[in-house]
């Protein structure tokens, strides 16, 4: 569960692009901002995956925790959706600001071109946070829309990515009735992105591909 300590503490509002740089643009301070969303300012909500002791030290070089009882080394990534990572974490951070600050979503072509990457990284970078939300559950499932709503966010999600695949399409759609449920509250949504993020279990390429485990 994320840290009771980070709960009351979201963003008051999206920051433009020039603060999120400042505050976002290095992987340290993406690191130390899942640690505390994850386990709290003081670590409080650490527990070891290996011991289950509920103390841990904070070794900032090294951006891992330490567990006091049998030391072994916790990064805060682990078990996440960042969980062995190869993009730079303000990778997707940036994403997930784009995704709450952009009324209708952001496209791969436009990540890719904005985050300075290939149009594949973009595309997975989307889908697995596409995927956290619809595995989230935090709304009704698509199929519990109207006909006539559904259609309509299909359109809106084939207007601005053009193509997408039946198989992925339960993905957009649980994406756009996360959005929709954020609608006016973009730092709200940037901050439940976070919390989806580091809550949502690590998924390879091929899971997300072909839904194989």
């Amino acid at each position: 569960m994320l840290a009771e300590s980070r709960r009351n503490h979201p963003l008051s509002k999206i920051p433009g692009t020039a603060v999120f740089f400042r505050r976002f643009g290095d992987n340290t301070d993406c690191l130390d901002y899942i640690k505390r969303r994850r386990w709290g300012d003081g670590l409080e909500e650490f527990v070891c995956p290996d011991c289950s002791h509920k103390h841990g030290w904070w070794l900032r070089k090294r951006g891992l925790v330490e567990c006091r009882g049998c030391h072994r080394q916790t990064s805060p990534t682990a078990g996440t959706l960042f969980h062995r990572s190869h993009v730079p974490l303000w990778k997707w951070f940036w994403t997930m600001h784009l995704l709450a600050g952009c009324r209708e979503g952001v496209s791969a072509v436009d990540l890719a071109e904005q985050a300075d990457t290939t149009y594949q990284t973009a595309w997975t970078l989307l889908q697995k946070l596409r995927e956290a939300m619809r595995q989230r559950n935090e709304l009704p499932e698509h199929k519990g829309l109207t006909k006539t709503a559904e259609t309509e966010a299909k359109r809106a999600i084939l207007g601005k990515c053009h193509a997408v695949s039946p198989k992925h399409m339960d993905k957009y759609l649980a994406a756009y009735m996360f959005r929709g449920h954020y609608k006016g509250k973009k730092a709200r949504f940037f901050d439940r992105l976070v919390t989806v993020a580091v809550e949502a279990k690590p998924l390879t390429f091929k899971e997300l591909t072909t839904g194989a485990k």
